[in-house]
């Protein structure tokens, strides 16, 4: 195109030409538009679901206490909430305690985001996705732990260890997530180099408009 435009004069059959390299142009920004667009949904109808699987795993911890077994038992037993026996709030403390953790990531991974000129943003789904997710996995991993069944882990004996393995598993969730933020950069540098490409004046042209 650089080359056309500098040819002078100018024939029909250079016109033709630019007008089929800018439509496979613009052809090609669009394709990587609708792939962004297609992240963006599916990374919102899982950050949707992720967040009903949350409200339904505290739901059912506060109505069923011993539901999530997240207490230490024997002589040193300890809850999440504080107490002793399981409470109606232990559920929910892990999980506010691991959507701290990976609030964490959240704002770690907005500063690190690149500039892009897709109208389709991954970073808010993104963020929208590391908060109930990084709930639910704390929940899982302290259940774990105190389920006792990792060779050489005796449990957390105190409220303290718990609420530290909370943040520690919230915090975690960013193993997954980043490889998800990887994949919605790689299609954000094609866009932009396919948008590039599409809205890019030749040079020259602001010298010799005539020529196009």
């Amino acid at each position: 195109m650089t080359r056309l435009a500098r040819t002078a004069p100018a024939t029909e059959a250079h016109r033709h030409t630019l007008s089929y390299a800018l439509s496979a142009a613009y052809g090609a920004a669009d394709r990587e538009y609708r792939q962004m667009r297609h992240l963006r949904d599916r990374l919102m109808r899982v950050a949707w679901a992720t967040t009903v699987a949350l409200l339904v795993v505290v739901a059912a911890g506060t109505l069923v206490p011993t539901l999530f077994p997240l207490c230490l038992e024997g002589a040193a037993a300890a809850c999440p909430a504080g107490g002793a026996t399981p409470t109606a709030g232990d559920v929910a403390s892990v999980a506010a305690l691991g959507m701290v953790g990976a609030g964490i990531t959240a704002v770690v991974a907005v500063r690190r985001t690149r500039p892009s000129l897709s109208p389709y943003r991954i970073t808010p789904a993104l963020g929208w996705l590391r908060i109930p997710f990084g709930g639910i996995v704390a929940v899982v991993g302290v259940m774990v732990l105190q389920a006792q069944i990792v060779t050489g882990f005796v449990g957390l004996a105190t409220r303290q260890e718990i609420a530290v393995y909370a943040l520690v598993f919230g915090f975690a969730q960013e193993a997954v997530t980043r490889l998800l933020e990887n994949r919605a950069a790689v299609l954000q540098d094609a866009v932009g180099t396919a948008s590039g490409v599409a809205v890019a004046p030749a040079p020259g042209d602001g010298q010799q408009p005539d020529r196009t």
